[in-house]
């Protein structure tokens, strides 16, 4: 996923990035590497140390234009369940360039069902790619 830094903070050892990217508005923790920069344009790959189970907020019917948005310390992200595998990993799609791998935990989710999950900004690590 292409992403622009829009803002960057420090503190205590960690970097949280504020990011623009085709899916909306997002924040997470920068992981080791390279030092982003304010307006600096990366091809970044999206974890969440969680599961779906953690983070469900709600079921939607349609996708919002913009799947990733940032309100206070929460980042929410809508996307389409393209698909479960028999391990319990769910394959959401949250934009046409970000297919995001994420435990399904202890709920049962459907291929085709669009969801809502809320984290922390911390909750997302942004990894630096191709560097």
């Amino acid at each position: 996923m292409k992403v622009i830094a829009t803002d960057i903070r420090k503190s205590d050892g960690e970097v949280l990035v504020l990011f623009e990217c085709q899916a909306g508005r997002g924040v997470g923790k920068w992981s080791k590497g390279i030092d982003p920069q304010n307006g600096g344009v990366y091809d970044v790959e999206l974890d969440i140390d969680k599961t779906i189970t953690d983070l469900f907020l709600e079921k939607i019917s349609e996708l919002p234009i913009r799947s990733l948005m940032v309100k206070g310390d929460y980042l929410f992200i809508s996307g389409l369940v393209e698909d479960v595998d028999g391990d319990g990993m769910a394959y959401f799609r949250i934009s046409s360039d970000c297919l995001l791998m994420i435990e399904c935990g202890e709920t049962i989710f459907c291929k085709g069902e669009m969801i809502t999950l809320k984290a922390l900004s911390q909750d997302l690590l942004i990894t630096a790619q191709g560097l």
